[in-house]
């Protein structure tokens, strides 16, 4: 038996943006098209970007809406929706919430839990 060996590549080093948000970055999430990425924070706000590919190695993240103060308690998951149109949100407040991606719409707020809800994903 024989030791793996992995390909040495540089690990990327380029700074491409840094995301500012009022408090700490919790979570980044990237949609499944690549158009898109959520970044939620310790302050209870989520943002909705757009990722632009300028060329082969060069993105810009455009900042398109601030959803503030969007549960009670803290943002546990975040996770967009297979075509990205959508994402689901859920939190120490006890509840799900479901949005649009395009305008940040609240689509459905789900029944309360009896407690947090830690996790979300789609089927």
């Amino acid at each position: 038996m024989e030791d793996h060996n992995c390909i040495e590549e540089p690990i990327p080093t380029k700074l491409l943006k840094t995301f500012v948000h009022d408090d700490e970055v919790w979570q980044i999430v990237f949609s499944n098209n690549g158009k898109k990425m959520l970044t939620a924070s310790k302050d209870n706000q989520i943002y909705i970007w757009s990722i632009i590919k300028v060329n082969s190695d060069e993105y810009q993240f455009k900042l398109k809406i601030k959803l503030k103060k969007v549960h009670l308690g803290d943002i546990n998951q975040i996770e967009f929706s297979p075509d990205s149109t959508m994402f689901l949100t859920c939190s120490k407040d006890r509840t799900v919430r479901c949005y649009d991606s395009t305008n940040g719409n609240v689509l459905s707020n789900c029944i309360k839990h009896t407690d947090a809800v830690f996790g979300v994903a789609w089927y």
